[in-house]
């Protein structure tokens, strides 16, 4: 029989909440872990599964801001800005089918890659965000991206379109993270959000070796919580699919596909590999377009 805690779940405030697995974390390299090109798949921290709805969520994590705001630097994550800003306007172009025109605010925006690619397909972009480092670089390439997050006194809605690009994972209000969106949106906006979607095939093949189980990620959403999610917060789902390729340097996808190798299969990766993008359709996170009910 699974032991049950005290804890609350974050979606549905049961109680009825067991270990679904326990924690592999290094508390002493917690800080570096929460870096988002990390390798660390499969590092958790004690992992809660609710009997009620279903979400998963690592329950003693109640504030990630602190390994985000001051300290975190990534320049991995920057070094592959050419693919990321192609995925950037892939999703984009997602977004025009619903609303072609109008203030768009990415929370959570990094280095302002979905921000850019927002401005040069004519709407009025901006972001926010909690990482001094990923701000910095923002505003160094002349990116309105604010430092903080939401909610946050530079921000001057209404907004037409308000994007969540693999944020709502990260947190562990994401309900009152939604309600906070809606006060800066209208009747007539739309809200994107993607997630990694942990019934997904990947994640049931790989179990937790799936590569985004990992330090940052401390809340995990399927179809089933998502739309919970979305519902309590009084949001009304248009569409939800399968987020578009990600793209990638191909010596980045080689290394990476390492860590899951034996090391008899282990291989050097040629250096003409590494200029190569190509697309990644993993089909493991999910995308959603709402509007308020």
């Amino acid at each position: 029989m699974k032991k049950k805690i005290s804890s609350e779940c974050w979606l549905c405030n049961s109680k009825e909440l067991e270990i679904a697995k326990l924690s592999n974390l290094d508390e002493t390299k917690q800080e570096s872990s929460f870096v988002i090109s990390g390798r660390d798949y499969g590092i958790t921290g004690e992992m809660h599964h609710c009997q009620n709805c279903d979400f998963l969520q690592w329950s003693d994590m109640n504030d990630v801001l602190p390994f985000y705001e001051n300290t975190m630097e990534d320049p991995t994550y920057e070094s592959l800005r050419k693919g990321r800003s192609l995925q950037a306007r892939k999703v984009v172009e997602k977004i025009i089918k619903y609303k072609k025109q109008g203030k768009l605010l990415d929370v959570g925006a990094g280095s302002g890659i979905l921000v850019e690619q927002a401005i040069k397909t004519g709407y009025k972009a901006e972001g926010i965000e909690p990482s001094r480092w990923f701000q910095e670089k923002a505003t160094e390439l002349g990116l309105p991206v604010y430092l903080g997050s939401l909610p946050h006194s530079n921000l001057r809605g209404p907004y037409e379109i308000v994007t969540l690009i693999d944020v709502i994972e990260h947190v562990s209000n994401p309900i009152e993270l939604l309600l906070e969106i809606k006060k800066i949106t209208t009747t007539n906006s739309i809200i994107v959000i993607i997630t990694p979607d942990r019934g997904s095939i990947p994640a049931k093949l790989l179990g937790w070796k799936w590569w985004n189980y990992k330090p940052g990620h401390i809340g995990y959403f399927n179809n089933k919580t998502i739309e919970f999610a979305t519902q309590k917060a009084g949001l009304k789902q248009i569409k939800l699919c399968y987020r578009p390729a990600l793209y990638y340097p191909l010596g980045f996808i080689a290394e990476r596909v390492k860590l899951y190798l034996p090391k008899f299969l282990q291989f050097p990766i040629p250096q003409f590999f590494q200029n190569l993008i190509l697309p990644l359709d993993l089909k493991d996170s999910l995308m959603g377009i709402y509007t308020l009910k």
